[in-house]
C-alpha cells in the first residue's frame, strides 16, 4: 500500500496588524515562528507514525513575507511556497497540489507552544477512520492543529465561500456537517484547558509567553538550540509543562 503523503504546512506572515512582525519576535534561541517550526518537525519523526506515512513540511507565506521567513524555515528544514496574502486558502489549495499531497496539518505561525505530542494521533484517528477533518477540542487557545483531507480542500464550492472563509481557510468544511465527515478528540485532562491561552496575538501576550519561555529554560539549562539533536532525541519543553506554567502564571497574576 502506498505512503499517505502529508503536508506539514503552517501559515505565516510579517504584516500582522495587531502585533507587526510577531512571527520574528525573538524566543529564547529562537523566534516564535520557530519556536513553532521545532515542535512541529517532531511530528515527521514520530515513531507511531513511521510506516505508511511520508510528511513534507512547508511554510505558506506571501511575497512581501517570504525574505524575512525563509532563513527560519530553512533552519529547520522547512520549505517556503508563496501565495495570496489575502487568500490564505489559495495558499493551502497550492501547496496541497504542487506537492500532491494526501492530508495536510493547518498550523499558524502564532502559536509557538502548539502542543505535537497529540498530532499524531490525531493523524492516526482521521486517516483510519477516513474523516475529511479532525481536531481536537478543548485545547488551549493556540495549542492545536487542523488535519484535513486534500480532497475536501480542492474541492470547496468556490461560488458560495466568503471572504471569512478564504482568510481562515476551513470554515466552510466544519460549518457544513452534512456534506463532510468531522471528528473531534477528546484530549487528556492534561492538555484540557480551553480558558488558558497559549498563542499570540497582542504584546501582552508575547510578554507572557516570554515569562514562560524562560522560566522552563533556566539559565542552568542548555539552549533548545544545544539540545535538539542529542542522541537522536528532540528535546523541548512538554506541552505538560508548558500548560501547567501558564496555568501557575494565571493564577498568580488572577487571570482566570
Amino acid at each position: 500500500m502506498a505512503s499517505k503523503h502529508i503536508g506539514i504546512c503552517i501559515q505565516a506572515r510579517c504584516n500582522s496588524v495587531r502585533l507587526p512582525g510577531k512571527v520574528t519576535l525573538p524566543l529564547g534561541s529562537t523566534t516564535i515562528l520557530g519556536s513553532a517550526l521545532q515542535r512541529l518537525k517532531t511530528i515527521s519523526v514520530d515513531p507511531n507514525l513511521k510506516s505508511g506515512f511520508e510528511f513534507t513540511m512547508v511554510v505558506l507565506t506571501d511575497a512581501a513575507s517570504s525574505t524575512t521567513i525563509q532563513p527560519i524555515a530553512e533552519a529547520q528544514d522547512f520549505a517556503v511556497l508563496e501565495g495570496d496574502s489575502i487568500n490564505v486558502l489559495s495558499r493551502f489549495q497550492k501547496a496541497a497540489r504542487d506537492y500532491h499531497f494526501d492530508f495536510l496539518i493547518r498550523a499558524t505561525a502564532d502559536n509557538p507552544f502548539v502542543i505535537h505530542e497529540l498530532i499524531p494521533e490525531q493523524i492516526l484517528s482521521g486517516v483510519r477512520r477516513g474523516m475529511d477533518y479532525t481536531v481536537f477540542n478543548a485545547l488551549p487557545y493556540g495549542g492545536g492543529v487542523e488535519f484535513i483531507t486534500a480532497q475536501a480542500l480542492l474541492n470547496l464550492p468556490e461560488h458560495t465561500l466568503t471572504p471569512y472563509d478564504y482568510e481562515h481557510v476551513t470554515p466552510y468544511i466544519y460549518n457544513h456537517p452534512e456534506d463532510y465527515s468531522l471528528l473531534r478528540l477528546s484530549p487528556p485532562d492534561w492538555a484540557r484547558y480551553p480558558d488558558v491561552r497559549i498563542t499570540v496575538d497582542y504584546q501582552e501576550d508575547y510578554q507572557r509567553i516570554e515569562r514562560i519561555y524562560q522560566s522552563l529554560l533556566p539559565p542552568t539549562r542548555e539552549s533548545l538550540n544545544d539540545t535538539m539533536n542529542l542522541g537522536g532525541a528532540h528535546i523541548l519543553p512538554s506541552s505538560r509543562e508548558i500548560i501547567s506554567a501558564f496555568q501557575r502564571l494565571y493564577q498568580q497574576s488572577e487571570v482566570l
